[in-house]
């Protein structure tokens, strides 16, 4: 209708860009009133995200849940609308097929994000057709009621492991999260994240028991997790990643995290470890922990009918670790349960 021209013309941009403010105008004036998130979806602004994505040298090959930048949209319009249609088929991140329309749908994105003074929007990797799906097998209203749970434990459920040794991993993590907060001072978002973590702590086994933390993390970070931002989801996978062993840092995924982060990924990875070897013989020998916070150091007591030398063993090894995440030393003993 508007962009006849190869590459496009001026006049012919401001003419589709007053099309969509009429067009668009009354649903503008109320997201004015009432700013609210706006998610896109559709092949043309997951190719504009992955354009965007490209030239920013994002880490994550994920689209679903990517925010896209005002800022960065401009920048998108910019140099799509400057090149020919051939041009643009050869840019990295868009496909060929979508060359043709994609001057237009930018635009008409540029267009509404200008208009209600929006900073960005959110992409949705999934569509029409899912929304098809989701209402032939989902009763009414055709929704999940917990988007993120759902999600993360279908994970578990296509790589499952020794279900009893991921309850008491998950159960010494909560423990340890709960007993140690005058130290950490987080909130249910992060202990959320942990107990996700100590969930798909092992899902890299189905893969090879070698290098099975790092198998966890490929798969953790291989494909979006609704409910999860992109934020949460990379420290998933680092948690995942150092739950046996190695210092967590963040590393490529640095610019995705918030300040804070590298603190939160190594006292969120050394709870999660410090429970994998709570449970190192995966008999269940440690049936309870008690801790005592003094100014130099925490002690932290395993109650068992027997002395699990192996859990003292291994537990005693992370005491580096503990020491790095909360500045304290880690003193462990048993105490016969009775």
């Amino acid at each position: 209708m508007f962009l006849g021209s190869n590459p496009p013309k001026k006049g012919e941009i401001e003419d589709l860009e007053r099309f969509v403010r009429k067009e668009m105008k009354e649903v503008l004036a109320q997201v004015r009133q009432n700013p609210l998130p706006l998610v896109a979806m559709g092949g043309t602004v997951r190719n504009l995200a992955k354009l965007a994505q490209r030239r920013g040298d994002y880490p994550l090959d994920l689209v679903h849940g990517y925010f896209l930048s005002r800022e960065a949209l401009e920048e998108a319009v910019e140099i799509l609308a400057q090149r020919t249609l051939e041009q643009r088929r050869q840019l990295e991140g868009l496909q060929s097929d979508r060359a043709d329309v994609i001057v237009a749908g930018a635009l008409v994105y540029r267009t509404v994000l200008r208009e209600a003074g929006l900073d960005g929007l959110w992409i949705s990797g999934q569509g029409v057709r899912e929304g098809a799906f989701y209402r032939e097998f989902l009763p009414a209203p055709h929704l999940l009621s917990d988007v993120r749970g759902f999600y993360v434990r279908n994970l578990f459920a296509r790589y499952p492991q020794d279900f009893s040794h991921t309850a008491r991993v998950r159960h010494f993590c909560r423990l340890l999260f709960r007993l140690l907060a005058p130290l950490h001072g987080y909130g249910p978002s992060e202990e959320q994240l942990l107990d996700e973590a100590a969930l798909l702590h092992d899902i890299g086994m189905s893969i090879g028991y070698y290098d099975h933390h790092k198998h966890g993390e490929y798969l953790v970070m291989s494909a979006a997790i609704p409910g999860l931002t992109h934020r949460e989801q990379v420290l998933l996978g680092l948690l995942v990643r150092y739950h046996r062993k190695g210092e967590p840092r963040p590393g490529a995924y640095k610019s995705v995290l918030q300040d804070g982060d590298t603190k939160r990924l190594l006292r969120l990875a050394a709870l999660l470890r410090i429970s994998e070897y709570l449970e190192r013989s995966r008999v269940g020998r440690v049936e309870g922990l008690e801790v005592e916070i003094g100014s130099q150091q925490v002690r932290l007591t395993l109650l068992a009918q027997e002395e699990p030398w192996v859990e003292l063993t291994e537990t005693r090894k992370q005491a580096k670790l503990f020491r790095q995440a909360f500045g304290l030393e880690l003193l462990v003993e048993w105490k016969p349960r009775g």
